[in-house]
């Protein structure tokens, strides 16, 4: 898979929370595009109805990404079954709406949101390290969200973990150095028309200070190349390249 191309076949992805939604429509999209694809979830059961639907060349496994010690056995048994891993795509997440001033139910919610929607981002990336810099074409998606930018009402601890996703992601595209790749969805279902938008302003600061370059280096401008990913996919995107 070149560094331009969108061809997962053969390709092994990690998908979290892939047992619903979003998780479950990237798993089986990717599995009907001939990548290999570990579905993992809290509910195994679920996982295996997915892999079920993905076809012969899905496995699931159950996995609660708050849980540290599960993400390095499970990352481990994903790497042993498909014999590596190319794609890791980080989209678990649960709601967690909270008023600030709610009781102590709202340390709970804070704590749960952090645990499944940022730390679990990190540690599965560090999980997953060692394959993917075996790969020659590794990818990682983080999976933000509109309130990564914004905010709404009553919605801290989720405004918070998007928001951290997006401050990870860009480190990691830092750390990461030379032939990292980051495909980053950062807000999805959001779109990012004219100038002055707070999505480019990030999208910017991701490239911005000598830290990256913004695009696959073929001499479009920022806003064009913007344009390109939303036209393609219907959602703000990013590649960083360092």
């Amino acid at each position: 898979m070149p560094l331009l191309s969108r061809s997962v076949a053969g390709r092994v992805a990690i998908v979290t929370g892939a047992a619903s939604g979003m998780g479950r429509a990237t798993a089986l999209l990717l599995a009907s595009e001939g990548g290999r694809v570990a579905i993992t979830d809290l509910d195994l059961a679920a996982c295996e109805a997915v892999a079920a639907e993905a076809g012969p060349n899905a496995k699931a496994f159950a996995l609660d990404v708050a849980d540290g010690e599960a993400i390095k056995r499970t990352v481990a048994a994903i790497a042993s079954h498909f014999g590596g891993i190319d794609i890791l795509i980080n989209n678990a997440g649960v709601s967690s709406f909270a008023p600030l001033d709610m009781d102590d139910e709202y340390e709970a919610i804070w704590h749960r949101a952090l645990a499944v929607m940022l730390t679990a981002h990190q540690r599965m990336v560090r999980a997953a390290l060692p394959w993917l810099k075996e790969s020659d074409a590794a990818r990682i998606v983080n999976i933000a969200s509109t309130e990564g930018l914004g905010a709404t009402p009553g919605d801290t601890p989720y405004v918070a973990a998007k928001s951290g996703v997006v401050g990870l992601t860009r480190g990691l595209a830092v750390d990461l150095g030379i032939g990292a790749c980051l495909d980053v969805l950062v807000a999805r279902g959001l779109e990012c028309a004219g100038g002055g938008d707070p999505c480019r302003d990030l999208l910017r600061s991701f490239g911005g200070r000598g830290q990256g370059e913004v695009g696959g280096g073929d001499g479009l401008d920022l806003d064009m190349q913007v344009d390109a990913v939303e036209q393609r996919t219907g959602h703000l995107g990013l590649i960083v390249r360092r």
